[in-house]
C-alpha cells in the first residue's frame, strides 16, 4: 500500500470536469485507489465519490491510498496529475 496527501492546486479545486479527468486516470490502473478527506473515504473510480469528498476548493488537502500490483505507478501518476493542476491553471 502507498499513501500520500496532496494539496489541490488548481483554481477551482476538484470540480466536475477535474474529477472526471482524475477518475479517467485512476481507471487505467489495476490497483484499488481510495480518496480521503476528513473522515470521508471514497472509491477513486467513482465520479460521484470523488465529488463527494468536497475538495472543490483551492488548497484543500486530500489523502490517496493505492493498493495492488501497480500501486506505486498509480500514485506517481496521480501525484503528477494533481501537482500539475489537473490539466487546468495552477494558482501560485
Amino acid at each position: 500500500m502507498v499513501k500520500k496527501s496532496f494539496k489541490i492546486t488548481n483554481e477551482l479545486g476538484l470540480h466536475g470536469r477535474a474529477a472526471s479527468k482524475l477518475v479517467n486516470l485512476v481507471s487505467k490502473y489495476k490497483s484499488d485507489i481510495t480518496f480521503c478527506r476528513d473522515n470521508i473515504r471514497v472509491n477513486g473510480r467513482s465520479i460521484m465519490g470523488v465529488l463527494h469528498i468536497g475538495a472543490n476548493v483551492l488548497d484543500k488537502t486530500i489523502s490517496i491510498e493505492t493498493r495492488g500490483e501497480d500501486c506505486q505507478d498509480a500514485m506517481n501518476a496521480i501525484y503528477k496529475f494533481i501537482v500539475d493542476g489537473i490539466g487546468e491553471e495552477v494558482t501560485k
